[in-house]
């Protein structure tokens, strides 16, 4: 495959399979270890790395999608009705955390836009069953005119004792401003009820699934800040496996200091936490594994597991275990990419690759959980010796590296465990 590199001032600014107008570099490469040594001396970000993954990566699942059979549809409704639905349970809401709710300047705008007759953008809703509907995008503009008309906060807490009212406020017209729904007039609130707002409904055919709403969702993400794969997850797998995720997660000390503040932003130590929860059960308990694709198995996982719960002690294993594989390597963080610099030395100088946690702590734990002795000076004698290998062996073309190729397929999970078991003995 070749490569056209953008460089500014020694940092690799842009990698690309298409020729850009004032690349700097172009090189050939068949796998992405051949591409990082080639670009070792440079400086790269994070993002580039996990990029250079992707293009070289076959589980994506793209081919999966020929097995969808999506229909859609496009109506109008109005809010009256949708109010209706809503309220009687017809359309559920995902379990989104708070951050995700609109403030009283955004909901007084939308209510604003309508009484003035402005377009509002499309609900999309997936059918999920006979007049049962799931929100997959628009879930704050329906939620928002709901609390309006129904005299409900906006933000519609139900541990609050005192509900005041959502009013209009902020930069918007100033006879609207201070005004309930009951403030209104009777023009106003017909206004409100009557318009329509364009519906867009899915039902997918086949397969027998709701598979289709994280690929939909992904999608029509298109905020200013668009959610990754982990809070998709967050907003529509929301159950007793996700709550108790993230709460395990952000105890994690160890497994949190592995990530920048920005990365734990993203939700990154939520879905390493993940990974090696889900990741181990495929590999140790036979968990079914028949998706293709990171996402697509974690997705299924979190959907499979909605009522099952994350439990503290694991948790506190996931910590116990990085401290000691740390203490191990001192000098060196263990879940870095090894690169070969141009003289053939390894070098452990690249990017975080979660890969690499997810086996050697599930791993790991599982020895903690049998109470056996782990020889530490061979262990780590072994895990240079098993990651310079695998390195200069895909870079030769001789074998896929699991690591960072086809990290989502159901014999790559099994072959990094495999690999990891012989490391740690």
């Amino acid at each position: 495959m070749t490569f056209y590199i953008g460089l500014t001032d020694n940092i690799v600014s842009e990698i690309d399979i298409a020729e850009m107008n004032d690349y700097s570099l172009k090189i050939d490469a068949l796998n992405p270890e051949e591409l990082i040594s080639k670009l070792d001396k440079y400086e790269m970000s994070d993002e580039l790395y996990a990029r250079i993954d992707e293009f070289f990566n076959k589980d994506t699942g793209a081919e999966s999608l020929l097995s969808y059979n999506i229909k859609h549809w496009v109506s109008n409704r109005s809010f009256g009705e949708l109010i209706d639905m809503y309220e009687n349970g017809e359309i559920r809401k995902p379990e989104m955390q708070r951050e995700f709710v609109w403030d009283a300047q955004k909901s007084s705008r939308l209510i604003e836009s309508i009484l003035i007759g402005l377009p509002i953008p499309p609900l999309f809703f997936l059918e999920v069953g006979k007049n049962e509907y799931e929100v997959i995008d628009g879930y704050q503009r329906l939620v928002t005119v709901t609390n309006y008309v129904t005299g409900k906060p906006w933000v519609d807490n139900p541990n609050t004792i005192r509900k005041a009212k959502a009013k209009l406020s902020g930069n918007i017209s100033e006879d609207l401003k201070g005004k309930s729904f009951d403030d209104l007039t009777a023009d106003q609130q017909r206004i409100i009820k009557r318009s329509t707002i364009p519906l867009v409904e899915f039902r997918q055919i086949n397969p027998e699934n709701s598979d289709s709403k994280y690929m939909i969702f992904e999608r029509l993400n298109s905020g200013s800040e668009k959610l990754n794969s982990m809070q998709i997850r967050k907003s529509l797998a929301y159950g007793p496996f996700i709550k108790s995720l993230y709460e395990q997660a952000n105890k994690c000390d160890e497994l949190r200091k592995l990530y920048s503040v920005a990365m734990q932003k993203k939700d990154a130590h939520v879905e390493a936490l993940l990974r090696v929860y889900a990741m181990s059960d495929i590999y140790y308990n036979k968990e079914k594994c028949d998706k293709n694709g990171l996402n697509n198995i974690l997705n299924s996982f979190c959907e499979e597991h909605k009522k099952d719960e994350i439990t503290p002690d694991f948790a506190i294993k996931v910590d116990r275990a990085i401290t000691e594989l740390k203490q191990i390597f001192p000098e060196k963080n263990l879940f870095k990419r090894v690169v070969i610099d141009t003289t053939g030395k390894a070098l452990y100088t690249g990017n975080f690759n979660v890969c690499i946690l997810e086996a050697m702590v599930g791993v790991y734990i599982r020895k903690l959980d049998a109470q056996e002795t782990v020889n530490k000076e061979m262990l780590r004698g072994r895990y240079e010796k098993k990651m310079d290998e695998l390195v200069k062996r895909a870079i030769e073309n001789a074998e896929e590296n699991p690591f960072s190729t086809s990290t989502g397929t159901k014999e790559a999970i099994i072959r990094r465990f495999q690999i990891c078991e012989e490391i740690i003995g």
